[in-house]
């Protein structure tokens, strides 16, 4: 019998990138498999910001009850969005090699860099590991008044913390 094991996962781009990372390290040892995509309460609700959902495993709940009543046979997740108590009945089998973790910083095409450039070569810790020419650019940049957005509490936080003069927005 060739049966193909079902993998859960959310339908984002980074969730189904990550399932088919699974999938085809599954192919390599000889497990066929499918995806199975399924809605979490985090992709439906798209208005109300995460942090005000309060809600634990608002990405992991959907994915863990079809597990639980054997519509998917394993289900991916991002470590982030797992929580640190797992549910009864789950469990944590594996866990994928880290990548970059790097957080990726987005500037709008619109922006003159020219503009925001000028001779001012304080950088703290955290631009040590961009190279010179990069940090002076981001330097600066950090520096003049813009909006910034992020839908993560924590890097909220550390962004007001560090650039207090800066909008943040969901």
């Amino acid at each position: 019998m060739n049966t193909s094991l079902r993998i859960g996962t959310r339908e984002s781009e980074l969730a189904v990138w990550q399932a088919n990372l699974v999938k085809d390290m599954l192919a390599e040892k000889g497990y066929p498999s499918t995806l199975v995509y399924i809605k979490s309460e985090g992709d439906i609700d798209l208005q109300t910001p995460l942090y005000e959902m309060g809600v634990q495993g608002i990405f992991t709940k959907s994915l863990d009850s079809a597990l639980l009543n054997n519509s998917i046979d394993i289900a991916v997740h991002s470590m982030k969005d797992v929580p640190t108590q797992l549910p009864a009945g789950i469990s944590q089998a594996a866990v994928l090699k880290r990548g970059n973790y790097k957080d990726l910083f987005v500037i709008n095409p619109s922006v003159k860099a020219s503009a925001l450039l000028h001779n001012d070569n304080r950088y703290d810790e955290f631009y040590k590991s961009v190279n010179s020419t990069d940090a002076n650019f981001v330097d600066s940049l950090v520096r003049s008044s813009f909006t910034v957005a992020s839908s993560s509490v924590r890097r909220r936080a550390q962004w007001l913390h560090r650039y207090p003069h800066h909008q943040l927005e969901n």
